[in-house]
C-alpha cells in the first residue's frame, strides 16, 4: 500500500502528539516522503498510518516537525489570518492599558517560531523557524491590515537560528524608517529603540513585575542588571531612592531620560556602570528592596550546571544587601532553569548568605506571553518575591 505524503513517526513515538506537545524531535521520525522540502507544511502520521496533524518540517533542526494543528486543517492564508486575529483579540484588554505588548508568542499561541511585538507605531517581527519564514509575507500583510503600524521591522537575529539552518535577518520590512518610540505602560512612560534595544526593543515580559515593584514602593531599592531602568522608574515614582547597576553605559544613559519622562529628578537615583558580581562583592550598602534580573545565563542545556552556580552566587550576594525585613525580587529568564531548580538555587543562596528567607509570591510571564499547558518549555520566566530577615 502506497503511503500518503508526509512525515511518519517510529512505533510508540506518538504519545507526545496525543498529549498535544508541539515538537517532534528527529529521533522520533521514521520516514519522510522524498518530495518534502525544509519549511514545508506537512502531514504527520503515526507508524500505523494514522494522521496526527500538520506542522512545519525542517530536516536541519533537532525539532523536525513543529505542529500547527492536530486536525486536518487546510493551512492556507485564511487559516493564518484567523489564527493571528485570534491572538490579536486575546490582547484586547491589555491594549487598553499599554501601547507596548506582545501579539504572538510562538508555539504557545499556535504560531510556531513567530513573535510579534508592538511598540506604539512600530511592530517588530521575529521568526525562528523555516516554516515561519515561508509565511513571512502572509504575516506581514496581516500586520499591515490589522495593526496599521507606521513601520514593521524584522529582527530575526538570534544566534539559535544557525541550528535551524536559517540566515539572520534584521531589516525594515515595511513603512517608514525606524525611530525610537515613546510607550505608555500602566501610566509610566519609556523610550524604546526597536532597532537596537535588547530582545525586540524592551523587556515586555517584566511588565507585571514592574507593577509589583511600584506597589511595594520601597524606601530604597537596588536594581541589578538594570538595563534602561524599568524597575528604577517604577520605584522612583513612588518616592523611592534607587541605585541601578549595569555593565552597559548606553543602557544606564537612558535612565535619566526615563526618570525625566515620568516627572522625576535624577538626584535621588544613582547609576553605576559595573559588573554586577564585582559590585556586590564590594558594596556595603543595604536596601529595602533588591531586584535581581540577570540575562539568560543558560543558552544550552549543557550550560545548566555552570549557570546554576552563577545564579546562586548573585542571589547569595544580593541577600546580604537586603535590610532585615526587606524584600528581594529574584528572576530567571532561562528556559532550562525550571521552577524546581530555581527554588533549589534560591535555597542554597539563602543558606550560604546566612539569612532567613520567606517566599511571598511566585510569578511567571504576563498574559501576552502565555504558557500553553501542553508546552511547558514556553515558561521561561520565573520570579520569586522574597522576604529577607
Amino acid at each position: 500500500m502506497t503511503k500518503a505524503t508526509g512525515v511518519y513517526l517510529k512505533p510508540g513515538r506518538d504519545k507526545s502528539v496525543h498529549n498535544r506537545h508541539p515538537w517532534i524531535f528527529s529521533g522520533g521520525v521514521q520516514f519522510v516522503s522524498p518530495d518534502i522540502r525544509d519549511g514545508d507544511v506537512v502531514a504527520l502520521y503515526s507508524a500505523k498510518g494514522d494522521r496526527l496533524g500538520v506542522g512545519f518540517y525542517n530536516s536541519q533542526s533537532q525539532i523536525q516537525v513543529r505542529l500547527i494543528s492536530g486536525a486536518r486543517d487546510s493551512v492556507d492564508t485564511m487559516f493564518w489570518n484567523s489564527r493571528l486575529t485570534h491572538c490579536w483579540q486575546k490582547r484586547e484588554a491589555l491594549r487598553r492599558t499599554t501601547t507596548a505588548f506582545r501579539v504572538v508568542h510562538g508555539e504557545s499561541d499556535g504560531v510556531p517560531g513567530v513573535v510579534i511585538d508592538v511598540f506604539d507605531s512600530v511592530v517588530v517581527l521575529q521568526l525562528s523557524s523555516l516554516g515561519a519564514v515561508r509565511i513571512r509575507q502572509v504575516i506581514l500583510d496581516w500586520i499591515i491590515q490589522t495593526i496599521h503600524p507606521k513601520s514593521v521591522l524584522e529582527r530575526s537575529d538570534s544566534p539559535s537560528l544557525a541550528a535551524e539552518g536559517m540566515t539572520p535577518r534584521h531589516e525594515l520590512c515595511w513603512g517608514n524608517p525606524i525611530v525610537p518610540q515613546t510607550i505608555i505602560e500602566s501610566g509610566l512612560t519609556f523610550n524604546v529603540d526597536p532597532e537596537n534595544g535588547q530582545k525586540t526593543g524592551f523587556f515586555l515580559d517584566q511588565r507585571d513585575n514592574r507593577r509589583r515593584v511600584h506597589d511595594i514602593a520601597p524606601a530604597s531599592m537596588l536594581n541589578l542588571f538594570s538595563y534602561s531602568g524599568g524597575f528604577t522608574v517604577a520605584a522612583a515614582v513612588t518616592g523611592s531612592r534607587t541605585v541601578s547597576v549595569d555593565s552597559s553605559a548606553s543602557a544606564l544613559g537612558m535612565i535619566p531620560t526615563h526618570l525625566s519622562l515620568n516627572g522625576q529628578s535624577s538626584d535621588a537615583h544613582q547609576c553605576v556602570e559595573a559588573d554586577v558580581f564585582d559590585y556586590l562583592r564590594q558594596t556595603q550598602d543595604h536596601y529595602d528592596l533588591v531586584v535581581v534580573d540577570p540575562p539568560a545565563l543558560v543558552k544550552r542545556k549543557s550550560d545548566v550546571d555552570k549557570a546554576a552556580r552563577a545564579y546562586k552566587d548573585v542571589n547569595r550576594l544580593s541577600f546580604r544587601q537586603v535590610n532585615p525585613g526587606g524584600m528581594m525580587l529574584s528572576c530567571s529568564c532561562s528556559q532550562f532553569v525550571d521552577w524546581t531548580l530555581f527554588r533549589q538555587i534560591l535555597f542554597a543562596a539563602a543558606v550560604e548568605s546566612g539569612r532567613d528567607v520567606q517566599i511571598i509570591g511566585q510569578f511567571s510571564q504576563p498574559s501576552d506571553h502565555p504558557v500553553n499547558i501542553f508546552f511547558p518549555e514556553g515558561e521561561y520566566l520565573k520570579t520569586c518575591l522574597l522576604r529577607v530577615f
